[in-house]
């Protein structure tokens, strides 16, 4: 073998790269848990980074070099935890709207701090809320199939429109806190509701 190539340098061995990926995906993600549970107990306004940075055990400089901003940080973990809870939502018998009801109440009663950050988020967040946001709209299409899907193009986008207007955390909100309706009759009108749109 020449000296030459002798010299030549080894090239870097792909694992080295893969486990230097692996690590930066791990650390966004505990960056990302460590905002979704204090975003449950704060209001976005207080969760400061440096106390982002202490709960997922890294530094402040490593959390901005993942999310650039606070509001950022704050976009993506939303986003991160509604997609993954809507789309952990259950597949329903078609037109079941007392079923739909209580899955749209047990989901807005337990992640009631993070449905109030994201409604509060927007409309600066609404790219960041789009895939949830298609997630409840696909889930309505889908349980509801039966009574949309004999009606015509038009109707349909509208009926399916107005599907999601009145089964959103925001109408669930006014029926809990504006009208002071109990969790049973809230989740009663919503029934109601779903069941006027899609009989």
């Amino acid at each position: 073998m020449s000296l030459q190539a002798r010299r030549e340098p080894v090239p870097r061995r792909p694992y080295r790269q893969v486990a230097r990926a692996q690590t930066a995906a791990a650390t966004r993600q505990r960056i990302l848990d460590a905002t979704e549970a204090l975003l449950r107990e704060h209001a976005a306004r207080t969760v400061a980074i440096t106390t982002v940075a202490q709960a997922a055990d890294t530094t402040v400089p490593t959390v901005l070099r993942h999310f650039a901003t606070k509001d950022i940080l704050v976009w993506s973990a939303l986003a991160t935890a509604l997609t993954r809870i809507r789309a952990a939502r259950p597949r329903m018998t078609a037109g079941d709207h007392l079923g739909a009801a209580r899955v749209l109440a047990e989901e807005y009663e337990r992640h009631a701090p993070l449905l109030g950050a994201a409604e509060t988020a927007l409309p600066d967040a609404r790219r960041e809320l789009e895939a949830a946001s298609r997630l409840h709209r696909d889930w309505l299409a889908r349980t509801f199939a039966r009574s949309l899907s004999p009606l015509p193009p038009v109707v349909h986008r509208r009926r399916l429109a107005q599907l999601v207007a009145v089964s959103g955390p925001e109408p669930w909100r006014v029926l809990r806190e504006t009208e002071r309706l109990g969790p049973a009759q809230a989740q009663a009108a919503l029934a109601e509701l779903l069941r006027a749109l899609a009989p």
